[in-house]
C-alpha cells in the first residue's frame, strides 16, 4: 500500500473540511425550512 507512506495529517484534514461543508449545508437547510 503507497498509501501507508503517506502522512494521515492531510487525509483527515481534508475530510473534516468535507465534513464542515456537510454540517454547514445541513444547518442552511433546517434553516430554510
Amino acid at each position: 500500500h503507497f498509501n501507508k507512506s503517506k502522512p494521515h495529517s492531510q487525509k483527515s484534514g481534508e475530510l473534516s473540511e468535507e465534513h464542515k461543508e456537510t454540517a454547514t449545508q445541513r444547518l442552511l437547510l433546517e434553516r430554510a425550512t
